[in-house]
């Protein structure tokens, strides 16, 4: 037997509590340094020192040293040539040629196998099948993650020579001007926010396998955080082979374009982030059992920040590095026409974060105003934008409202106070704590004219033409609700016509005149707010609404009507939300996981969210429990399906047996006929199982306690 105790540390891919320490000890950690990208290359070089291993690398396979080192596992024999080159005591067999796809994944199989029963590797330490042959870098790590082990071990046995590595990052394309800093910068930074990642994605793992939340409340906590690694881990990869390139032979640009549509990724996370804070603050309770590894009071927001943060920061870094560059370089127009796209992505997160948030502002307005009716409000369109707003009209005295633009409707309400010095009174804004004063339909909207440079006069008409004044915090503030009115103003196809609007509002809304009432405004509890206040925003997410704190609740659709502001691009703010946000050859155009929050568009088939690989589970993704729970087997014969059930560790004769009885019985066989048993694997093809591992083989390749197998004669 081998032992492995003595090896030196495998890179971390398994998360390690940490100790109790003061804040900002893990949000602002600073990065180890290293990455995929470097411990893939480190592999290889040290793989190629294996004897007998450069029969395996094709010196064609692919540059990157990610692909390159998932290629070279996926063949299966190199694997087996790594575990004999340990010497062991039962050698794994190599077969001189491993084509077909079936016979190299049980040269993996069977080395997974050996690790554990020959080199007793933790559980922890290995890899399933899934993880090799599956696009995805959240199993690969532990892929690698053992091949480290093994080199390590070969290393203290002078197998292979530990000599450093002739790439050292540290010393390659060492800074020398302001542009290389910026390179730098972006590097580092990219490092340090995939490490973060890797933290909350292993605190969420360790979530899940103490069972400290549900797993809808880790879904709708995390969203699509799986999703979001595995790209980050990839385009880190891909800029650090871009930063070993020489300064003029770089081209940042091109990679913000060509992964344009892959950073969608961010899209469902960002939108579900504010939900994720307020989530936080419901569960902190429950969350202190882990508060060892992230503290829920601090530690955790600043972690889940993390993403949002980042998006907003590589049009900065784009900018600094067009800066720093010589515009007569090759690469410098696809530099800037990368700036535009990196600005796209940020401006569709945003967009998208500004969609979702409407809904929760529309679903508080429903809750407060006592007299209009849900439906009613749904008829305005969707929310656009949402302010507090001093308005004014004709010749009576400016007062403060919040003014809410739908598609069709523009709605002014006032905040109703109550004689109260209860605080907790205003932050719970009980329903009928918004009173409609007026609403303009926004197709009567004649004209928009400037008065001053932070105030607008709109002039409508319903019997008569009529004016109203709204004065803004800022001039950037006036021109965003200039911009969208006047695109109201534009006919429209809606769903309800002008009358039927006019007609509704006549019939159920006769206390709103569609103009801003003012002789009803002079009450006591209105008199106490004459002087201008700070403006604060509606929270799109209030944590005492009766409609959004029994979590977990699926984010409602936005509307996907809302206009796009490319004129007015901003960076990501929560406080700018309500206005309007600012301003790749990957596989990851809008195809959301189960973990991804879909906001602009119906729910497709979800791919199914990874789970932790047990401690238990060499041979399955499922739970570990599910070892010792019966399987149901779907036996499809003859357009037929016969249902049996079997145990995890039945043999091969044993499946036959039961299968033939219940074949035979149902299906009426000749005593002649040979039954062939196949199942279908992750990849589509049909697998004959001849043998107890093709059994195990087709366990492995289950999601759930329920097989397919298919049968013939």
């Amino acid at each position: 037997m081998i032992s492995v105790k003595s090896t030196a540390p495998p890179i971390d891919t398994s998360f390690t509590p940490l100790m109790n320490l003061p804040s900002p000890s893990i949000t602002n950690k600073p990065s180890n340094g290293t990455s995929l990208y470097h411990t893939c290359r480190s592999v290889l070089e040290k793989l190629a020192a294996v004897p007998d291993m450069q029969t395996h690398i094709n010196a064609e396979e692919p540059n990157d040293p990610l692909n390159r080192l998932w290629t070279i596992c996926r063949r299966g024999l190199p694997l087996v040539t790594l575990f004999n080159a340990l010497n062991p005591n039962d050698s794994l067999s190599l077969k001189p040629v491993c084509t077909q796809l079936n016979d190299r994944k049980k040269c993996v199989y069977h080395f997974i196998v050996a690790c554990r029963n020959e080199l007793e590797l933790k559980e922890e330490d290995l890899f399933t099948l899934s993880d090799v042959y599956k696009d995805n870098t959240n199993g690969f790590v532990k892929v690698v993650n053992t091949m480290n082990i093994i080199l390590n071990l070969l290393e203290e046995k002078g197998v292979i020579s530990s000599t450093a590595s002739g790439h050292d990052r540290n010393s390659v394309n060492e800074p020398k001007d302001t542009r290389d800093k910026v390179v730098l910068e972006l590097l580092e930074t990219e490092r340090k926010f995939v490490q973060d990642l890797e933290v909350l994605q292993n605190y969420m793992r360790e979530l899940q396998l103490q069972e400290v939340l549900s797993p809808d409340t880790i879904h709708f906590l995390f969203g699509n955080l799986n999703t979001l690694v595995d790209f980050q881990r990839r385009f880190l990869i891909q800029l650090e082979e871009m930063a070993e390139k020489t300064a003029m032979e770089q081209n940042f640009g091109l990679l913000f374009i060509e992964n344009e549509d892959s950073f969608t990724v961010y899209e469902p996370y960002c939108s579900n982030y504010f939900s994720a804070q307020d989530l936080v603050v419901q569960e902190t309770p429950r969350l202190q059992k882990l508060a060892d590894i992230l503290n829920p009071v601090y530690e955790l927001p600043s972690m889940l920040i993390k993403p949002v943060q980042r998006i907003c920061k590589y049009p900065l870094l784009m900018q600094q590095l067009i800066k720093a560059t010589n515009k007569f370089w090759p690469h410098f127009a696809e530099l800037e026409q990368g700036l535009e796209s990196v600005r796209r992505v940020t401006e569709n997160v945003n967009e998208t974060q500004r969609e979702y948030e409407n809904t929760q502002v529309v679903d508080e307005i429903k809750r407060r105003v006592d007299e209009l009716q849900p439906a009613q409000i749904d008829q305005f369109g969707a929310l656009l934008l949402h302010e507090k707003l001093w308005m004014a009209q004709s010749d009576a005295a400016e007062k403060e409202m919040n003014v809410y633009l739908f598609d069709r409707i523009l709605l002014f309400c006032k905040e109703h106070k109550q004689n109260s010095n209860n605080t907790i009174y205003i932050k719970k804004k009980k329903r009928g704590s918004l009173q409609p004063k007026g609403m303009i339909i926004t197709q009567r909207i004649l004209k928009i004219r400037h008065l001053g440079s932070t105030s607008l006069i709109i002039d409508w008409k319903e019997k008569e033409v009529d004016h109203v004044i709204f004065r803004f915090r800022n001039e950037e503030q006036m021109k965003l609700w200039e911009f969208t009115l006047q695109k109201r103003m534009k006919p429209i196809r809606p769903n309800v016509s002008n009358t039927q609007l006019m007609s509704m509002k006549s019939a159920t809304f006769t206390e709103i005149p569609a103009f801003l009432r003012t002789d009803d405004d002079s009450t006591s509890a209105d008199s106490e707010d004459e002087e201008p206040r700070r403006v604060r925003h509606i929270k799109p997410l209030p944590r005492t609404s009766s409609h959004h704190t029994d979590y977990p609740l699926s984010p409602p659709l936005s509307h996907p009507s809302s206009p796009r502001l490319e004129d007015y691009p901003h960076l990501f703010n929560r406080s700018q939300s309500q206005s309007v946000a600012p301003g790749q050859p990957f596989t990851y155009t809008r195809v959301r996981s189960q973990s991804s929050p879909n906001i602009k568009q119906k729910p497709q088939i979800p791919d199914e969210m990874p789970q932790f690989i047990s401690s238990r589970a060499l041979y399955t993704m499922a739970p570990p429990s599910s070892l010792d729970a019966p399987l149901k087997l779907k036996l499809n014969f003859n357009h037929g399906i016969y249902v049996i059930m079997c145990g995890y560790h039945i043999g091969y004769a044993d499946l036959i047996d039961k299968v033939d009885k219940k074949i035979r019985l149902v299906a009426n066989l000749q005593s002649d006929n040979i039954l062939r048993l196949k199942y279908q694997d992750e990849d589509g093809d049909f697998i004959t199982i001849n043998s107890d591992e093709d059994v195990q083989m087709a366990f492995e390749n289950r999601a759930s306690n329920t097989i397919n197998l298919f049968l013939s004669v």
